[in-house]
């Protein structure tokens, strides 16, 4: 009988560690995602100012036709 009470202690003290343990690592993950999330913003600002695309649209029906048929 004692053994399995020190085996049901033993559990709760692992379930205890489990519990701190996902608890640090969900923090841990936030911490992550928000330094993802500064590191995006950071590249992106060089990117705004260093690349603007503009839409060109061409016309064929603009072109001469061809001398050549």
């Amino acid at each position: 009988m004692k053994e399995k009470t020190e085996l049901l202690i033993e559990i709760e003290k692992l379930k205890k560690v489990q519990e701190d343990m996902t608890a640090e690592m969900t923090a841990l993950y936030g911490e992550l995602e928000q330094a993802k999330s500064k590191s995006n913003q950071e590249n992106n600002k060089g990117k705004d100012r260093a690349t603007v695309r503009r839409s060109v649209r061409f016309d064929a029906s603009s072109e001469k036709p061809s001398a050549n048929p």
